[in-house]
């Protein structure tokens, strides 16, 4: 009893560790800025608080129905997915932080515009293991009224709440965050000592109470990423409200925004239709300059166009001024034409966040140089700047004294940038992103750490003019006319080139001695790469899709410290480096996909060190093994592409090898049941021939076994709620991980 009382509290520990992922801004901001489907981070979220709801119970009734003790099992398995899946987001979102050199407070902005298109296969497989896991889960909450489990008003689940709710008289908390609710009971006004509301996330969520203004102790309100697009007409009677994360302008109310007028905010707020302000003496009256904000956003309807022109607009924003106290401002769709003094003029001086996006009418910057203490600065979609210069730096001596991180994203019509030679002198992040019509970059940037470069076709840049001793990171995204550099660089830690460069035939490696991470994608003129002396820094190299490269230094590769190889889709190659059991010690991972004239591993064969190898070719995998040294590591073997009809035959695989991944054997009919022993792991994807299991079964040392794409195999290993349907089943019920599609 005492296991199954520590199992409880394990699960709630683990949905606990979840649900701060799931709340993490950088952690939602990573998975948009992947262009993953947010959806599935939001189901999941509420899949994992339905579960949350019948946990209490079902621990409860576990010790007298085994039924429910299996559900539960069932539900701690899931939620171990799913925390291994958000453990592996969470581990990605490290890595490229570290990757880019990033602070903290920075990085969320970096990753949302500039870790995209160049990580599909990641972004696939999190997706598929994130509507698998969902579907588990949905699976498991759906059987809570066989199982006569009970739930609390506050899960994932609910939809509707009960009148009953205002009878919680002395209730001060209320946190129905990522629930499906759609509407509040009008008995919630009767919570009359409630001092907290949380509504974040509800995405059902379609209005307030009308009598919320009853609520007169309350202090903090909640509900961004809700359907909420009005305020109750008496909003602005909360004079106790302290902390508001969203505020809507109604064309229709005579109040509007004036009732912010009255209540003494602090935190963050978002203030959005700002466009419907009609009368901009209306704005001034919200006294945004008294309150204690630290975060503010300014939204206009993206599709709203000024019948009047842009004047209203201009002066709705300077009567919209907040104190000098704020450190992050956005404004979002604005449509008037020039900016309000107080946006630049060091009347924020507390500002380290400025955020200029969509404002399409705006035909020149404002000399944002003047910001003493802005250190980070995005301007994305300002479409009517052609052209940045000398009053982008104001008319200080030196200008952007503080700031650390520049990005421009999106500006279609911009061509030229130039700055005085005093500015940026501490700016060290530079991103410039979908902007093809830019011809050059400033000379002036002197302290740069990480220059990146994204979907800039006009940019004609040698990027020698722009590497300084401090340069750490390099990432050019298709600028076919940007040039890599051709001289010593000593600081340079990480060059990622992915189809730009056009002027790139061959990489020399000594002339970045402290080089980690080498990266290559789509460089259709790359054909070799080149060394003259040992390389003691790189850990990292990846080619992929370079139709012209062929050779690696003739002598081998001598790279003590390299312990990740991928190439794939490079049709040129025709062999892998010499002596790799030599030069390469340190070789952990393996990977050499869709390179069709590389059939036979140098000799030696691998370092022994290789613990990961996948391979799409049966020669290259036969070579492979014929050259394993007796101690070798290898543990993770995955194959694909490969044309037989039964594999693998007894004594191929090493005793080592305890995972096997077996992908897209179009003929495959059957698996070799004494060539699968040792494994622990097998995973067979895409196999359309493949017709059953082995008649012995698979070997007891199997605890984890995949199938995919496998349509004649998966009926025969089906089982619903316990009652084996296939003839297969017994073969595999005894696997602790099951994943069938």
């Amino acid at each position: 009893m005492a296991a199954e009382v520590v199992g409880g509290a394990l699960l709630s520990a683990f949905l606990q560790v979840a649900f701060d992922r799931l709340a993490s801004p950088q952690f939602v901001d990573f998975f948009r800025g992947r262009k993953l489907d947010e959806k599935l981070l939001d189901n999941l979220n509420i899949m994992l608080h339905s579960i949350n709801a019948l946990a209490d119970d079902a621990e409860q009734k576990q010790f007298r129905d085994p039924h429910v003790k299996a559900w539960l099992f069932a539900v701690k398995e899931a939620v171990f997915d799913a925390e291994d899946l958000l453990g592996e987001i969470d581990y990605e979102l490290t890595r490229c932080q570290v990757e880019a050199g990033s602070e903290p407070q920075t990085f969320t902005y970096k990753v949302s515009n500039f870790v995209n298109s160049t990580f599909s296969s990641f972004n696939k497989k999190i997706e598929s293991e994130m509507k698998e896991v969902l579907e588990k889960l949905e699976y498991l909450a759906k059987q809570k009224s066989a199982l006569g489990l009970k739930e609390g008003i506050y899960s994932g689940n609910t939809s509707e709440l009960p009148d009953s709710l205002g009878d919680l008289k002395h209730l001060h908390s209320l946190d129905l965050s990522y629930t499906i609710i759609q509407k509040l009971p009008d008995s919630t006004c009767l919570l009359y000592n409630l001092l907290v509301l949380k509504l974040n996330y509800c995405s059902s969520l379609t209005e307030l109470p009308s009598n919320l203004h009853k609520l007169t102790k309350l202090r903090c309100l909640e509900f961004e990423k809700t359907k909420v697009t009005k305020m109750p007409i008496h909003f602005g009677e909360l004079k106790n409200l302290q902390i508001l994360n969203m505020f809507f302008i109604d064309r229709n109310s005579e109040l509007g925004i004036k009732q912010l007028g009255g209540l003494n905010l602090h935190g963050g707020l978002s203030i959005n239709e700002v466009q419907n302000i009609a009368n901009p003496l209306n704005a001034l009256e919200a006294n945004l300059k008294t309150k204690n904000l630290v975060k503010l956003e300014l939204k206009w309807n993206s599709n709203y166009m000024a019948d009047d022109g842009p004047r209203k607009e201009i002066k709705v924003l300077e009567n919209l001024q907040p104190s000098n106290q704020l450190e992050h401002l956005s404004i979002r769709s604005y449509c008037g034409t020039e900016f309000p003094s107080w946006v630049f003029d060091n009347s924020l001086s507390n500002l380290v966040f400025l955020q200029l996006e969509d404002c399409k009418c705006c035909l020149c910057l404002p000399p944002l140089g003047l910001l003493s203490s802005l250190k980070t600065l995005e301007i994305k979609g300002l479409d009517g700047i052609v052209s940045i210069g000398a009053e982008f730096c104001g008319s200080n001596s030196s200008s952007f004294t503080s700031l650390e991180t520049l990005k421009f994203y999106n500006m279609k019509e911009w061509e030229d940038w130039e700055c005085k030679t005093a500015s940026f002198p501490r700016l060290q992040h530079l991103y410039v992103d979908r902007c093809p019509k830019l011809k050059g970059l400033p000379d002036q940037l002197l302290y740069l750490k990480e220059l990146i470069i994204f979907f800039c076709d006009k940019l004609i840049i040698g990027v020698n003019s722009m590497i300084t001793s401090s340069l750490q990171f390099l990432r050019i995204y298709s600028c076919p006319l940007v040039s890599i550099p051709v001289t010593h660089h000593d600081f340079l830690e990480k060059v990622m080139i992915e189809g730009g460069c056009d002027s790139l035939t061959n990489f020399r490696l000594d002339l970045f001695p402290k080089l980690s991470l080498l990266h290559f994608t789509r460089c259709r003129n790359l054909q070799r790469i080149s060394e003259d002396h040992t390389h003691n820094h790189l850990k990292e190299m990846i080619i992929r899709e370079c139709s012209q490269f062929e050779s690696f230094p003739i002598e081998g590769l001598s790279a003590p410290h390299l312990q990740r190889i991928h190439i794939s889709g490079v049709e040129n190659l025709k062999s892998l480096p010499e002596r790799m059991q030599i030069l390469l010690p340190s070789l952990n991972k393996l990977l050499i996909i869709e390179c069709p004239q590389v059939e036979m591993f140098p000799d030696g064969g691998l370092p022994s060190n290789v613990k990961e190898v996948s391979l799409s070719s049966l020669k290259l995998m036969t070579s492979m093994i014929e050259t394993l040294d007796a101690n070798t590591c290898l543990e993770s073997l995955s194959i694909r592409n490969v044309d037989v009809e039964c594999f693998p035959d007894e004594g191929f695989l090493p005793r080592s090898l305890t995972s096997l991944v077996i992908q897209n054997f179009p003929n495959l009919k059957r698996l070799d049941y004494k060539g699968l022993c040792h494994l622990s792991s097998l995973t067979i994807f895409d196999c359309p021939s493949l017709e059953c299991l082995p008649e012995e079964g698979l070997p007891k040392s199997i605890s984890s076994l995949g199938i995919s794409g496998c349509p004649l195999l998966k009926p025969r290993c089906r089982c619903r709620c316990h009652n084996p349907e296939g003839e297969d089943w017994g073969k595999i019920a005894h696997i602790q991980y099951l994943r069938i599609d």
